[in-house]
């Protein structure tokens, strides 16, 4: 759970819309945004500090994931599912459309609407506070398209759209189709394949890196073995991520060992000696390391 609230604030949030946005939870919203490190600490730092204070104050509910897509409206689909991942039923609220009877114009109603924005544009306003149980009005999803030329049938209701499949012309009457006859290929003295038989790319190892960036192969068996010393249980892993910013000769390394995690602080220690002579050929590329028992994984991201 908290790795995947962690890389969704990583990839939604800056580090200030974030404190913003802690702030307005209800209810304690101000005391927990108080409790994020200060001003000074890194945005990935910060991300990873507030998914701990979120899930150890019982603040992962559905009311969470509704003030996300309020914030976020065009990514009500992705909190969703990160809303599944973390266990919580939840589904965004579909907006109510209003249209104009026939023949009627919004004109007027419009003059009236812009004429009382006016009024109360002068006066401040206080941004609103998310209520945890009151529903967000949530933008439609898109219409589906349909071709010009495509036969297909778009039956449309209020709540739902349904998409039929063209229909497919009858050919001549009494005439069967025959398919074509499925070919066979030898490979190798095997037994025949069929010639539309789909075969399977072939799965690529997890512990691979792009071609730009390469670590050393004793830096992977360093830190291999360093997992298989620190890691005691077979089922507790260590995940990190590490990335040299260009010029830097420090990485910054996420997310920090918390208060106790004595093994994890070690870990990340270790990890923040790394420096150009071992990185420098990954610079601005985060590296996730996840450390283990038996199958400790360094996985270069794609630049």
């Amino acid at each position: 759970m908290h790795t995947d609230l962690y890389n969704f604030f990583r990839a939604s949030f800056s580090a200030q819309q974030f404190r913003g946005w802690v702030r307005r939870l209800a209810p304690g919203g101000t005391k927990l945004a108080q409790a994020l490190p200060d001003g000074y600490v890194d945005a990935l730092t910060l991300f990873d500090v507030g998914a701990d204070l979120l899930i150890r104050n019982s603040y992962v509910d559905a009311a969470l994931f509704t003030g996300l897509a309020h914030e976020f409206p065009q990514k009500r689909e992705q909190i969703a599912a990160l809303a599944g991942r973390c266990g919580i039923m939840w589904q965004p609220p579909i907006a109510a459309i209003v249209t104009a009877p026939e023949g009627h114009s919004f004109t007027p109603l419009l003059a009236v609407a812009l004429g009382i924005g006016g009024v109360f544009a002068w006066y401040p306003w206080t941004p609103a506070t998310i209520e945890r149980s009151s529903p967000v009005v949530e933008i439609p999803p898109d219409p589906v398209q349909v071709a010009p030329e495509s036969t297909a049938c778009i039956a449309t209701d209020t709540a739902t759209t349904v998409v039929h499949p063209p229909l497919i012309a009858p050919t001549d009457a009494g005439s069967k189709v025959t398919p074509p006859p499925k070919k066979k290929l030898k490979l190798g003295g095997t037994a025949g394949v069929p010639a539309d038989a789909v075969v399977p790319a072939p799965v690529a190892d997890a512990d691979t890196k792009p071609a730009s960036c390469q670590l050393s192969d004793e830096l992977r068996r360093d830190l291999r073995a360093l997992g298989q010393a620190k890691i005691t249980s077979y089922g507790v892993k260590e995940a990190f991520s590490v990335t040299l910013q260009g010029g830097g000769s420090t990485p910054e390394v996420s997310r920090a060992p918390g208060a106790g995690q004595s093994v994890r602080r070690e870990l990340y220690n270790r990890l923040k000696k790394l420096g150009p002579a071992e990185l420098g050929r990954c610079r601005d590329i985060s590296i996730d390391i996840t450390f283990a028992k038996t199958d400790t994984t360094i996985v270069p991201r794609s630049p």
